[in-house]
């Protein structure tokens, strides 16, 4: 009985202080701005151009199960395209992609960014939109490279998952439709059959 007591306490003190028993805020929004603090460390600490590369594992527990899967589906038709090139002549690939796809900057050979979430919204669907600023010194630490990113973020599991990103320097495009690579049909390559 007096561990009931202690569990209903807790649950009280959770509630009026917004935190849980470990101490950790029960508030949306502030679970969402350390999601991304945490996901964005990762990214500068470690980002790969384009969709490949080991590194992309790290990432994988921050994104939701369908980005996950926009994902690996691109990677496998890129792959596809590959197996494919091998038996026509050398062409350039629909997948060399020299973007920074997670950070949403087109540049990654200078010195890494630094970055702050600048804040986070609710959205009436209950999707929360964490907006990010970068910094980026090179080439000229006079005057700086800022942009903008706004990873959306949904409730998956219990837990808030990246269910996409938005690069708002590029008219909002986002990063599912940047997984879109014309001439994949989900996860092969049928591009040069519809030529």
């Amino acid at each position: 009985m007096k561990a009931l007591s202690t569990i209903l306490l807790l649950g009280l003190f959770a509630t009026l202080t917004g935190q849980t028993a470990l101490g950790q805020p029960t508030d949306p929004s502030h679970q969402a701005h350390v999601l991304v603090q945490n996901f964005y460390r990762l990214v500068v600490a470690h980002e790969t151009i384009g969709i490949y590369g080991a590194e992309w594992k790290i990432f994988a527990p921050y994104f939701s199960v369908s980005l996950s899967h926009k994902i690996k589906t691109a990677q496998s038709c890129g792959r596809d395209w590959s197996r494919q090139a091998k038996k026509r002549p050398p062409e350039k690939s629909p997948f060399s992609m020299e973007e920074g796809v997670l950070s949403g900057t087109d540049d990654k050979t200078g010195d890494r960014p630094s970055f702050s979430v600048e804040r986070t919204v609710v959205g009436k669907d209950g999707s929360i939109l964490v907006y990010v600023s970068f910094k980026q010194l090179w080439p000229s630490p006079e005057k700086p490279v800022i942009w903008e990113v706004a990873p959306k973020l949904v409730m998956e599991g219990g837990h808030l998952v990246i269910d996409d990103i938005i690069y708002l320097q590029r008219d909002n495009l986002n990063l599912s439709e940047f997984l879109k690579v014309p001439g994949c049909e989900g996860s092969r390559w049928v591009g040069n059959a519809k030529k």
